[in-house]
């Protein structure tokens, strides 16, 4: 599967991940130990933008892919703080802890790979291109 197919899959599970968490926030948060609908509704909020700027500009999509990074490192750090109290609870959270701390590792890779695409395209439309610039006194230095 290529990066931008992968990208695509990852925007429509932002869709329905978000619309769940905007529709069932106490639920999905009590579910996990973690009690905050507002907190929970605004990261599916989240979820859907991203998912969105994913599917809607399916060339450049790296943005998107990126935005799903950040927020699963606000997920992460929100899952940190919870304190579940039950077994199933605690069960729950390690789970959700697992499939975030996934989803994060598919996400940087297919955010990585996507902006890797993009710079091969650029190497192709412009080959003399070495990604140098030569500064005023003759010195190289990269491109940021």
């Amino acid at each position: 599967m290529r990066a931008r197919q992968v990208a695509q899959a990852l925007g429509w599970v932002s869709l329905g991940l978000g619309a769940a968490e905007l529709l069932a926030p106490t639920k999905l948060g009590r579910s996990m130990g973690l009690d905050r609908p507002n907190l929970i509704r605004g990261y599916g909020l989240r979820e859907i933008v991203a998912g969105a700027m994913i599917l809607t500009r399916p060339r450049d999509a790296g943005a998107g892919v990126w935005a799903r990074v950040a927020g699963d490192v606000l997920d992460l750090g929100a899952l940190a703080a919870a304190r579940p109290t039950g077994r199933r609870q605690k069960w729950v959270h390690r789970a959700v802890l697992a499939a975030v701390a996934g989803a994060l590792a598919a996400d940087a890779w297919t955010g990585w790979t996507v902006r890797r695409g993009a710079v091969t395209r650029v190497r192709k439309v412009w080959p003399h291109v070495s990604g140098w610039v030569q500064g005023a006194a003759g010195v190289a230095a990269p491109v940021v």
